[in-house]
């Protein structure tokens, strides 16, 4: 095939084919910043894993289901009966692992995010707030949300971390997550 640089001028009455589309020069495309990845991950999934501290100093794990409050922290929606409650409720020190679901090829090439800090159970407004924010994530905890012996806390991040997938991670200034 023949360069079209050959050819010269377009004929009269033409116009030349545009030429090859390139990148704005010194503009690259907008990657989300780390704190807005770990934010959106925490929006998009209503389930995570909750690490508890036991009377003896263990960690404990548990599947929980969260909803988000507008800066990001989640609530948590728990029964007296789960160890984690009792676990809570003696040592406020937790954190909450949310992944994204896994893919078929490597499930460790997903986005998660650990939330690290310490729960408090909401009054008042903040409570009303942190209801309406858990139900809005978890409809069907209508069920059983005012029952006596179900708990609503509040993680308030003291440390993030994201993981984007292999070689994408960041800790994320807590500010800038709540941001």
């Amino acid at each position: 095939m023949a360069d079209p640089a050959e050819h010269g001028a377009a004929p009269a009455g033409t116009t030349a084919p545009p030429g090859p589309l390139s990148a704005p020069v010194g503009l690259a495309p907008r990657r989300r910043a780390s704190a807005e990845e770990a934010r959106t991950l925490v929006a998009g999934t209503t389930q995570g894993v909750l690490a508890s501290l036991a009377a003896d100093g263990a960690p404990w794990g548990s599947v929980v289901t969260y909803g988000a409050l507008g800066d990001g922290a989640p609530v948590l929606l728990v029964s007296l009966m789960a160890e984690h409650t009792r676990n809570l409720e003696a040592d406020p020190r937790a954190s909450l692992v949310v992944a994204e679901p896994p893919n078929d090829e490597n499930p460790l090439d997903r986005g998660r995010v650990t939330i690290a800090g310490r729960v408090v159970q909401p009054e008042g407004a903040a409570r009303e707030a942190a209801r309406a924010a858990h139900l809005g994530a978890m409809p069907s905890a209508r069920l059983y949300v005012d029952f006596d012996d179900f708990r609503l806390f509040v993680l308030q991040a003291e440390r993030v971390r994201w993981v984007g997938g292999y070689g994408r991670m960041d800790s994320v200034e807590v500010a800038d997550y709540v941001a």
